[in-house]
């Protein structure tokens, strides 16, 4: 598998930066599904459901049903009614809160065009890894895009996800570029992916002159401390 350029790989090593790789799966160009040899049965969940199957079992399935809930939806993988993996996904303004790895990052803000849908995470419990359950839940994810009407489905996943990326390029994501956000005294700097205005926008949460408008939206990447890649 390739890597990006070397630029990409010296921010990677540095405390403080966070670089993310963009892919967009085109949802209607044919489905590529894997033929589903384990028996699989894959669900719309509510939050309140995910948590009385795990149980307080897994601890970030707890912090990912808070956070997501009441703006995104979660579909559900099952082997013989057991929950074996879960994706969180939604469409319209991703705020930076919920697409960041946590202090001192404050995450990327997105704007998905109407066309299409955000894939937040996806998680497989680690006694079914292996069987590609998690490419199974994307491709549930992106026929169900598809039958909405909408054509994209975009996500980022932090640059030396490998484990990921390869999942992501057998399913047929494409990478459009790298997000890159590096804090300095409590500021947050940011480069973004070239944007396509069919897939997303980015927004800095925050600018070095202080919190950036969302609505904002004509200023979006023009200025220096936000450029595009």
């Amino acid at each position: 598998m390739k890597f990006s350029a070397l630029p990409y790989q010296l921010f990677n090593w540095v405390p403080f930066c966070d670089v993310s790789t963009v892919y967009v799966l085109n949802c209607t160009a044919g489905d590529n599904a894997n033929k589903n040899n384990a028996g699989l049965i894959i669900r719309q969940l509510s939050a309140q459901a995910l948590l009385k199957l795990t149980a307080g079992a897994v601890d970030f399935t707890a912090e990912d049903a808070r956070k997501l809930a009441k703006t995104a939806n979660c579909l559900a993988a099952f082997i013989d009614d057991r929950l074996v993996g879960y994706a969180w996904f939604r469409g319209g303004h991703i705020p930076a809160d919920m697409n960041t790895p946590g202090a001192p990052f404050r995450g990327f803000d997105l704007e998905l065009g109407e066309a299409a849908q955000y894939l937040f995470k996806v998680y497989v419990d680690e006694q079914y890894r292996g069987y590609r359950i998690n490419q199974f839940l994307c491709q549930a994810l992106a026929r169900r895009v598809a039958a909405q009407g909408q054509e994209l489905l975009v996500t980022l996943t932090a640059w030396d996800n490998v484990a990921f990326r390869k999942s992501a390029e057998r399913m047929g994501f494409k990478s459009i570029g790298q997000c890159v956000e590096w804090t300095f005294k409590t500021k947050s700097f940011y480069l973004f992916a070239k944007e396509e205005a069919s897939v997303a926008r980015y927004a800095a949460p925050y600018s070095v002159g202080g919190r950036r408008r969302h609505d904002d939206r004509r200023r979006w990447s023009s200025q220096t401390h936000f450029r595009p890649l």
